[in-house]
């Protein structure tokens, strides 16, 4: 015999979910227990000419309901802040916000963007800038301090609010968090004076925030790009001595604000891989330490590297960090490699795209694989040609035979110092080479008379006529071109004029 199955009650509709979880977490109701709240909740639903749950029904909601996170610690976006009603009028520079946000690895809250729609006008609030304001680094550095600036206080107002929310206070004071936008001295006399209280965050309720989940890392400060700060918060404890030294953080320049934010974006993946701290050691500093070794075991006296060649976690993670700046830095060259030949058609364009199989986010393939990620013997043959084609871009004595170790990005002092000399006997060649042809070409006009003394037309053009056609049967890649016309002889003569009027015949 078949069973027939039991037929529950229909589920409530999502109005009544909506307002059990609004009064539950209402902080007007904080403290009441479950049981007390029954009866109001009832009360609203039955209004509404609706039938009421049980009130075993509505315990469990209702707790059900205050164990579920918070919407407002969701991830912020502009239909969220649609649907909390915030000012649209603020949604262009809680954008900019979150862009830092996800660059930081910390994406704005909804809680944030609620405080920063407040806390923006206050006229105290502090911007540092890092460099001139008259210039785009200038400006680009204070809107990434007025920004991270933001993102901090409202980072500290919401951990605020959600301890009050822990600790079931009916309404949330910030008086003595908002304090801090006195003026130093007005701050210190209302602290001595006891008008305001510093603010002192429970341990206990610090880490139950943690173990839900929460942020409890804000941005730093005094940092004058996004990148620098995610450096400040993955990078291992710099050796003492050189933290005595000043350390070597700071980048020489501020970078573009998409080139920034991209190499934020990195440096924070990079930071995850199951290497980064554990960092192989890298090859110079192996050799220089061989080197130690070796001589102490024989006898000989070898000192310490006095804090300048340095073998710290700290030191191997900012080896990763200059070359990931680099790496972006030059970014624009990979992605011109990596679009194929432009065919006239969007649909042929995209079909040559999907079919050339190449990654369409360039990355570093020897970057991932240096901090533990796995990487594909596919990806690493297009990386390497990648790079292959950029040192070809970048340095003219860059060859396959003699700088393959580039490719692999293995490179050390002595390659760097093998490739530019290889760069500059390239250089060399071509500059003795353009003084030959130089040469050459004044050579060519003295063997026909040279420029003629008379200043009829059909002469002058006859001569420099003759000239051009010696040359470009010397030289066919010199042929006329259809730019020229029938001017090109003129072309002639004003390059023979320019090198005699050049001092050494055109050569210095």
């Amino acid at each position: 015999m078949q069973k027939i199955p039991k037929r529950g009650r229909p589920g409530y509709p999502s109005w009544i979910h909506a307002l059990i979880k609004n009064q539950a977490r209402a902080p007007q109701n904080r403290n009441l227990v479950a049981t007390a709240l029954v009866p109001l909740i009832k009360k609203l639903i039955k209004e509404q000419g609706e039938l009421c749950p049980e009130d075993g029904t509505l315990e469990k909601l209702i707790n059900a309901a205050r164990a579920e996170p918070d919407p407002l610690d969701n991830p912020w976006s502009i239909a969220a802040s649609l649907e909390n009603g915030l000012d649209p009028k603020q949604t262009g520079e809680l954008f900019e916000i979150w862009r830092f946000s996800l660059a930081l690895d910390r994406p704005l809250t909804v809680r944030q963007a609620r405080w920063v729609t407040y806390l923006r006008y206050l006229p105290k609030f502090p911007v540092y800038s890092f460099a001139p304001d008259n210039s785009p680094k200038g400006q680009y550095s204070a809107k990434v301090s007025k920004n991270l600036e933001m993102l901090r206080n409202s980072w500290y107002y919401s951990l605020l609010e959600i301890c009050s929310e822990n600790a079931k206070e009916e309404h949330f004071n910030s008086n003595n968090a908002d304090s801090q936008f006195f003026p130093p001295w007005e701050h210190n006399t209302a602290l001595r004076l006891d008008k305001v209280y510093k603010v002192a965050l429970e341990p206990e309720v610090l880490e139950k925030i943690q173990k839900a989940g929460g942020s409890l890392i804000a941005p730093p400060n005094s940092v004058h790009s996004v990148e620098q700060a995610v450096w400040q918060h993955v990078r291992a404890e710099p050796p003492r001595h050189l933290e005595m030294m000043g350390g070597d953080d700071l980048p020489d320049e501020v970078l573009l604000e998409d080139s920034d934010l991209v190499a934020a974006y990195w440096l924070a993946y990079l930071s995850k891989g199951p290497l980064w701290n554990n960092l192989p050691r890298g090859e110079r500093i192996t050799r220089y330490f061989e080197k130690v070794r070796q001589s102490r075991e024989d006898g000989g006296f070898m000192p310490d590297s006095g804090g300048f060649l340095d073998d710290s976690m700290y030191s191997r993670q900012l080896r990763i960090r200059s070359k990931t700046i680099q790496w972006v830095k030059t970014d624009n060259i990979r992605r011109l490699l990596l679009e194929p030949p432009l065919t006239g058609s969007f649909i042929e364009e995209w079909e040559i795209q999907s079919k050339a199989n190449l990654p369409q986010i360039p990355f570093n393939a020897t970057l991932l694989k240096t901090v533990g990620y796995e990487v594909t013997e596919e990806q690493m043959a297009t990386w390497r040609k990648l790079h292959a084609a950029e040192l070809l871009s970048a340095h003219p004595g860059f060859n396959s035979e003699t700088q393959v170790r580039f490719i692999c990005d293995d490179e050390d002092g002595d390659d760097i110092k093998a490739l530019k000399e290889a760069d500059q006997k390239v250089k060399s060649e071509l500059e003795n080479k353009r003084k030959e042809r130089t040469q050459e070409f004044l050579d060519l006009v003295q063997s026909q008379g040279g420029p003629p003394d008379t200043y009829a037309s059909g002469t002058i053009k006859d001569f420099w006529t003759t000239i051009r056609d010696e040359w470009v049967k010397r030289h066919p890649r010199h042929k006329k071109s259809s730019s020229y016309g029938p001017t090109e002889w003129r072309e002639v003569k004003a390059q023979y004029e320019k090198l005699t009027s050049t001092p050494n015949g055109g050569q210095s």
